[in-house]
């Protein structure tokens, strides 16, 4: 989740005057000519067994400017961690407990029931991702969500939570800009589930943006949220 993409390919801040073996607009230049009238064909396989055919002929005309970025790994810190309790619990967030056996906190929401939040740094193991990246993982462990796509609705007007999409995103919103830099994430989808009477939930996804576009990474903010809440 903490991942962060740092912009590389600007002219370097120490490189005040063009140096005879270094030229920022001759880089650049050389990468739209190798790009102009190239044509991108490929196939991708998704989810439900179709296919998605890509077929685009490059066009670089208006282009003055090109960016590279790098997938930088960060790690999440207890700032983070007690930044993200506020926002969540601006009440109570100063009652969680730390297990230090288990490293995991926990924070009761109705102890007679066993109804609470855990906390927990975790590492992805499952698909393509970059080993070592960390992950927060955030959950009431009370509800059983059921995340599958035989329970995901065919639209979100069919959901049965009582918040507007607007709200959802709102309060999620908050969460995201206690944890980032404001404005750097965008809300790049929402889904509904929740069929046949199981618990009704919004899935909604957060995506990096840098120069206007979403970025494409191993593990987006993702937040479920229901008539609860987050």
């Amino acid at each position: 989740m903490m991942q962060s993409l740092s912009q590389i390919a600007e002219p370097p801040e120490n490189v005040l005057t063009e140096s005879p073996d270094y030229s920022f607009d001759r880089e650049v230049s050389e990468i739209l000519v190798a790009c102009a009238g190239t044509r991108i064909e490929k196939n991708i396989e998704v989810a439900d067994g179709t296919s998605l055919h890509i077929s685009a002929d490059v066009n670089v005309e208006g282009i003055t400017r090109v960016s590279q970025y790098e997938y930088v790994l960060t790690d999440i810190t207890e700032e983070i961690r007690a930044d993200l309790f506020k926002s969540v619990f601006p009440e109570t967030a100063d009652q969680a407990e730390y297990d230090e056996m288990n490293d995991v906190w926990t924070l009761d929401i109705d102890a007679s029931i066993r109804n609470y939040f855990l906390y927990q740094i975790s590492y992805s193991n499952g698909g393509t991702t970059i080993p070592g990246e960390q992950i927060i993982v955030f959950e009431n462990r009370y509800y059983d969500l059921y995340p599958f796509e035989d329970n995901r609705l065919g639209s979100v007007l069919d959901s049965r939570v009582n918040a507007s999409l607007d709200e959802a995103e709102s309060i999620c919103r908050q969460i995201v800009d206690s944890i980032t830099d404001a404005g750097d994430y965008a809300a790049d989808s929402i889904q509904a589930y929740g069929k046949g009477g199981r618990h009704p939930y919004l899935k909604l996804v957060f995506k990096r943006m840098l120069d206007g576009m979403p970025v494409t990474v191993y593990n987006n903010l993702a937040f479920w949220f229901d008539n609860n809440g987050i």
